[in-house]
């Protein structure tokens, strides 16, 4: 699943949180509570004796700490001191999130929060708060998913750690993990959380093809695998927005239609392009990655994710390609300058602000 950035971790500190309990009920304190409780749960990875650490510790951390390495020398992202400390879990991701969208549109479900404003996904430590939300949720109307999230960026206010189940991770999904958070620290608008996750998830993909690059070899059968599962990546992609495609307008064309009518007939495409999915899965995809999808339950919300996390994507390739010759340090570098002239503006004044990109 798409990595998230949860915004509650910004409010985690605790001289903040009796006041806003005061102002948002038990949700924001409790998650503050589980975040500085992880805090005091983590060790810097520098006081665990090299003889106490295993194997899989040991080769975790030598290639976190390269990672952070080419992600703050050679990107210039904002690492700071994320990612130098270690949490222990039995768990095998870190938070579970919720995302809604209405039944028959695309209009998303948003939670307003304190300075950063609006994010159309709440996420909890614990798997039962997020249930109860979403099944308030769906008997409200709304599509809703809860989806396991394995990490998050806090922007500063806290250190992100390595967590131990990140061992199992290959090393392109670690350099991207790393370079998708540290994106969020370097650049966060407020309330713009797709332009903020596009950009996260542009550069984890090219910052970790980059690294896998440098740490094997251009010829390497890292990359030639990693490669190989950016095509299907991006075919399914392509295939999840191409149904998204056919339900809007099936939502558009049957806007009449009474409610249970409109319901049959959503269920019917989506059965239908599972079917068809699953019929030529074979002949157009490399790997057995996303075989799953002919299989699992979707909806509006899932539908919906690909365009937070990648609906407009292909702006900040053609931004690489065209503005910084595909010199990843030189994009980042002006995205930078771009945004924080954009932060600059009067409220009333910025423009949607995936039109910086535009040349």
């Amino acid at each position: 699943m798409p990595i998230a950035t949860l915004p509650y971790v910004a409010w985690a500190v605790p001289l903040g949180l009796a006041a806003v309990g005061l102002l948002f009920s038990c949700y924001l304190p409790r998650q503050g509570y589980h975040l500085v409780a992880q805090q005091f749960a983590t060790r810097p990875i520098s006081s665990i004796p090299t003889e106490a650490r295993s194997q899989e510790e040991r080769e975790l951390f030598a290639e976190v700490a390269r990672i952070r390495s080419y992600a703050a020398d050679e990107l210039g992202l904002a690492v700071g001191g994320s990612y130098t400390t270690y949490y222990e879990t039995d768990r095998d991701h870190l938070v579970d999130v919720v995302s809604a969208a209405r039944e028959f549109s695309f209009e998303r479900k948003e939670w307003w929060f304190p300075v950063f404003g609006r994010f159309p996904y709440k996420g909890f430590y614990r798997r039962a708060p997020a249930e109860r939300l979403a099944r308030r949720l769906d008997a409200r109307g709304w599509d809703v998913i809860i989806r396991p999230v394995d990490a998050f960026s806090t922007l500063g206010y806290f250190t992100d750690p390595v967590i131990s189940f990140m061992a199992e991770y290959t090393v392109a999904r670690l350099a991207e993990l790393i370079t998708h958070e540290a994106a969020h620290s370097t650049v966060w608008l407020r309330g713009e959380s797709q332009f903020n996750e596009e950009f996260a998830t542009f550069l984890g993909r090219v910052g970790a093809e980059r690294y896998i690059t440098r740490r094997y070899g251009p010829d390497s059968a890292e990359l030639r695998d990693l490669v190989q599962r950016r095509r299907d990546q991006e075919r399914f992609r392509t295939d999840v927005l191409a149904l998204k495609e056919q339900l809007r307008e099936l939502y558009s064309a049957g806007s009449d239609l009474p409610e249970n009518e409109l319901r049959t007939a959503k269920r019917t495409r989506i059965a239908a392009f599972q079917r068809e999915y699953g019929l030529h899965y074979a002949e157009r995809y490399e790997t057995k990655t996303y075989r799953f999808f002919s299989e699992i339950t979707v909806n509006n919300a899932y539908l919906d994710l690909f365009d937070t996390y990648s609906g407009d994507i292909d702006r900040f390739y053609q931004f690489h390609r065209q503005v910084a010759g595909e010199e990843l340090p030189q994009t980042i570098a002006e995205i930078l300058r771009l945004t924080a002239a954009w932060e600059a503006l009067p409220r009333r004044d910025r423009p949607d602000p995936i039109t910086l990109l535009t040349r």
